[in-house]
C-alpha cells in the first residue's frame, strides 16, 4: 500500500512538473509572437541603401573621382545645396553624381556624413529639374519669354511663387517653384568616363 501511495505521489509531482515546463514554454512562445507584432523602430534610416536615390550636400565637401583620361585619382570640392544622385552605396561613402548643369556631369565619391536625405533638406536646393516648364523674365511678366523649357538648372534665389533659375548657355529666367523638381537624372557622360565617340 505504501509502495502505491509513493508511485502515485511521485507520477503526481512529474505530471505537476511538466505542466508547469509546458505553460512556461507556451509563455515563452506567447512572448515571442508578441515581441514579432511590436513595430519596428522609426529610425531604419541606417539600414536602408540609397542607391537610386536623391540628396543633397548638407556641407560642402570634396568630390573624388578617377579620371580615365590620364588614369590620375582628382578630388574637387562641392559646396553644400547641390543635389546628388546616389549611384553606389558603399560602406563610408557614396558614389554619386550631380545635376548635369555642366558637361561632362561630375560624379565621384562623397563621405556618407556630406549627404542628407531629408526632404526639408532638399527643399533648399542650390538646383532642380525644370521638365516641359514656362520661364518668364521677371516674376511679375503674365507672359512667359520660353514655353516647353527642359533642363537642369541652377537656383539663384526665391521671389514670391518664382526661382531666380541660371540657366545652361548663360541666361537667366524665373520658374514657379512648383514646376522645379528636386531630383537628379542619371547621365549618359561623367568625368568618370571616356568621352563619347563623335
Amino acid at each position: 500500500m505504501k509502495r502505491k501511495i509513493i508511485f502515485i505521489a511521485l507520477t503526481l509531482v512529474i505530471l505537476s512538473g511538466c505542466s508547469q515546463k509546458t505553460d512556461n514554454q507556451n509563455n515563452q512562445e506567447k512572448q515571442a509572437v508578441q515581441d514579432s507584432k511590436e513595430p519596428v523602430p522609426a529610425d531604419t534610416d541606417k539600414n536602408t541603401n540609397h542607391a537610386g536615390q536623391t540628396g543633397i550636400l548638407i556641407q560642402t565637401a570634396n568630390v573624388t573621382y578617377f579620371d580615365p583620361n590620364n588614369y590620375k585619382k582628382r578630388t574637387v570640392m562641392v559646396k553644400e545645396g547641390n543635389l546628388v544622385l546616389v549611384i553606389n552605396e558603399n560602406k563610408d561613402d557614396y558614389h554619386i553624381q550631380l545635376a548635369a548643369t555642366e558637361l561632362p556631369v561630375l560624379a565621384g565619391h562623397v563621405s556618407k556624413d556630406a549627404v542628407s536625405f531629408d526632404d526639408a533638406d532638399i527643399q533648399n536646393a542650390t538646383s532642380g529639374l525644370a521638365k516641359n516648364v514656362s520661364v518668364y523674365e521677371s516674376p511679375k511678366d503674365k507672359k512667359p519669354k520660353t514655353t516647353g523649357y527642359s533642363s537642369a538648372v541652377l537656383i539663384e534665389g526665391k521671389e514670391g511663387d518664382f526661382f531666380k533659375c541660371s540657366l545652361p548657355g548663360g541666361d537667366e529666367g524665373y520658374i514657379k517653384k512648383d514646376d522645379i523638381e528636386f531630383i537628379v537624372e542619371k547621365a549618359e557622360w561623367t568625368v568618370e568616363m571616356l568621352p563619347p565617340e563623335q
